[in-house]
């Protein structure tokens, strides 16, 4: 669409077949991608004009936006040492968790919760390089017997900015 500007560009005159150096500022989209951005000219008459034999074709920029390089982590597994879990029987609780993102983790927290009201294990991991996977365990044993919905999640303090908050 066109969004003709008010200002000059260049002052004087600038005969046929010469050349002149304009700025515009513009500003890149924040998602990444390729984006062409087409503009004419429009002399002090009001004539628009632009490139080619005919000066109808529009200049244009294209600017291109990479992808941000950030660590995704998610929770791969959770498995435990007996199956079934009894009461008052000691088990292990393992938890793996990978780094699918493009770029290393800094540090972050891996939590267990044995019910949804009550954290059990905590880990501190000091990094997770990009592809790379790491296993956590911990003992635990249930002194109460109920039917518990348990959970894992990887960086529960959000210190990691990753590509996909929601997974974790």
């Amino acid at each position: 669409h066109e969004r003709p500007g008010r200002d000059p560009i260049a002052t004087g005159t600038v005969p046929p077949g010469a050349t002149v150096d304009i700025s515009v500022e513009l500003k890149a989209p924040a998602t990444p991608g390729t984006y062409k951005g087409y503009f004419k000219l429009r002399s002090p008459e009001g004539l628009v004009f632009g490139l080619g034999a005919s000066a109808q074709n529009p200049f244009w920029v294209e600017i291109v936006v990479p992808a941000v390089s950030k660590p995704d982590l998610i929770v791969t597994a959770m498995t435990f040492s007996d199956d079934p879990v009894r009461q008052g029987d000691p088990f292990t609780v393992t938890v793996k968790v990978k780094n699918q993102g493009s770029a290393n983790a800094g540090a972050f927290s891996v939590q267990w919760w044995s019910s949804w009201a009550m954290v059990s294990c905590n880990w501190t991991v000091s990094s997770l390089a990009a592809g790379a996977e790491t296993t956590l365990t911990c003992d635990f044993t249930y002194v109460a017997w109920a039917n518990y919905t348990v959970k894992a999640v990887a960086d529960t303090g959000h210190l990691v900015d990753e590509s996909n908050e929601g997974n974790n």
